[in-house]
C-alpha cells in the first residue's frame, strides 16, 4: 500500500493502540484466524429510537494497526469481539480496501460527534490483485470513526442510520 494511503485507508478490521502489534494468529483448537495484540474498547451505542446496547470491539487508534484492520483475519466471531474500531485522531476522508482480507465485512463511519455518516458492504479483493486495483470503499464525507463487523452485522449492533455511538473504557473479550 502506499505510504500515504496506508495511514489513511484501512485494509479491512484490526485494532490496538500505540505499541501492539496487530498481528492475527490461528486458534490451536479451530485453525481460524483472529485479531492479537490489540487492545479492546466498549463502544456504546444508541440506537435510533433512544435504545443504548455496549459492545466490546478490538481498537486500531495508531496508523500501523489502522493499515493492518483485519488483514489475514478468518475467525467470524473475531476472537470474541463484535467488531474493530478504527479512530482518528483527526477528521479523515480516506477510503477502506480489501487487501488480504479473507471474510467480507461492513463498515459504518461516524463523525467526530459520533453521528451516523454513511456504511458500506465490503468484499475482499483477490489475492492476486495489486492494492491499486481493489475497490475502495468510501464514506458520505469526513469521519472519525469506523467499525468493521463480519458482513451484515451492523443491524445487529444498532450502527445504522440515525444511530450514534461513544467510545467508553477498555472491555474484557470472552471468546
Amino acid at each position: 500500500m502506499l505510504a500515504l494511503v496506508a495511514s489513511l485507508a484501512l485494509a479491512a478490521c484490526s485494532s490496538g493502540s500505540e505499541g501492539s502489534t496487530g498481528r492475527a494468529d490461528a486458534d490451536a483448537t479451530s485453525g481460524l484466524v483472529a485479531p492479537e495484540g490489540f487492545n479492546t474498547v466498549t463502544l456504546v451505542v444508541t440506537r435510533p429510537d433512544g435504545t443504548t446496547e455496549e459492545w466490546c470491539l478490538w481498537l486500531a487508534d495508531n496508523s500501523i494497526l489502522r493499515a493492518k484492520g483485519l488483514m489475514d483475519v478468518t475467525d467470524p466471531d473475531l476472537g470474541g469481539a463484535a467488531g474493530m474500531v478504527f479512530a482518528f485522531s483527526a477528521d479523515t476522508s480516506g477510503a477502506f480496501w480489501m487487501s488480504a482480507t479473507p471474510m467480507p465485512l461492513s463498515v459504518a463511519w461516524y463523525d467526530s460527534e459520533g453521528r451516523f455518516v454513511s456504511d458500506a458492504d465490503m468484499d475482499p479483493c483477490p489475492d492476486d490483485t495489486a492494492d491499486d486495483a481493489c475497490p475502495r470503499y468510501a464514506a458520505a464525507r469526513p469521519y472519525r470513526y469506523a467499525i468493521e463487523t463480519p458482513q451484515g452485522r451492523l443491524a445487529d449492533l444498532g450502527l445504522v442510520e440515525g444511530s450514534t455511538i461513544e467510545l467508553a473504557e477498555t472491555c474484557l473479550v470472552t471468546a
